[in-house]
């Protein structure tokens, strides 16, 4: 049985993302578009992000394609790439996720 987080949860979630570089940088730098790329798109709670996130209008989504998903390589480069990394993913996979990305 999947498990997902609540709506309201992922919404904040999204919102949150969203905003979270906003209160670092001037007002003039705002208007930038945070890269996200969310390790875990394709299941139950990294698809709701997803959907989430595109209507958000200062998130551009970083993508992998499906037969890269489990390619290290490709995943370290969107990792260096985005702003944010949103690990959707059991927690095994996480913990290897974070070993492996980039400094």
């Amino acid at each position: 049985m999947a498990h997902s987080l609540p709506e309201w949860m992922l919404d904040q979630y999204a919102l949150h993302l969203g905003r979270i570089y906003s209160r670092y940088h001037s007002r003039s730098v705002r208007n930038v578009r945070h890269r996200v790329f969310i390790d875990g798109h394709a299941g139950t709670t990294g698809l709701e992000l997803a959907a989430r996130l595109r209507r958000h209008p200062g998130v551009e989504l970083l993508a992998i394609d499906d037969q890269q998903r489990k390619d290290l390589a490709r995943r370290r480069e969107l990792f260096a790439a985005a702003d944010v990394v949103a690990l959707c993913l059991p927690d095994a996979a996480a913990r290897e996720a974070v070993a492996n990305a980039p400094e």
